[in-house]
């Protein structure tokens, strides 16, 4: 007598099995492991916010005494004025609004030459380049001056450099102006 009896496994159950399994993987590897891999990048996000979160809040304090000593109240956002197309796009009063604008934000207009091309074309832009000397604080609210402009349309081609022997920087950039 054979102490080990075998047993005798019907083949459709084998195959039942085989197709369960399958079915199982397939389930984890569709369903299960996306979700796994979404939850692991969202926890990634979180620690990045989170850490950004730290990051505010000791910079606040920074901000808070920089504001101070610049005399810049908190914004919620630019100014947004109503839109109109400049008139009579005379250079000589443009540059009388750019220098008036550079005066009050402390800087000084080194350069401001309009775009000849534009002035022809009947685009209805104008093109200016512009490039003003002093310090960048000074620069920021020269920019928010710049954006209160009704016919102001964008910024293009934007270069900082240091200037030579002082403290100062050269800003150097181009705007585009709505006209009729």
């Amino acid at each position: 007598m054979n102490p080990m009896k075998t047993i005798k496994i019907p083949s459709r159950t084998i195959t039942y099995a085989i197709i369960y399994t399958v079915i199982i993987f397939i389930f984890i590897l569709l369903v299960i492991y996306p979700h796994y891999l979404t939850e692991k990048d969202l926890d990634k996000n979180i620690i990045s916010l989170n850490s950004s979160i730290e990051e505010q809040k000791i910079l606040f304090p920074v901000y808070r005494d920089l504001a101070k000593k610049t005399g810049v109240k908190d914004i919620e956002s630019l100014p947004m004025p109503e839109t109109s197309k400049l008139v009579n796009a005379d250079p000589n009063r443009i540059t009388l609004l750019f220098q008036k604008i550079a005066d009050e934000a402390s800087l000084e207009l080194k350069d401001i030459i309009p775009d000849v091309e534009s002035f022809i074309d009947d685009s209805g832009l104008l093109k200016i380049k512009i490039v003003v000397k002093g310090e960048f604080l000074n620069f920021r609210k020269f920019m928010i001056k710049i954006a209160e402009i009704p016919y102001y349309k964008h910024l293009e081609r934007f270069r900082i450099r240091k200037v030579q022997d002082a403290s100062d920087l050269e800003f150097d950039f181009d705007i585009w102006l709505e006209r009729q």
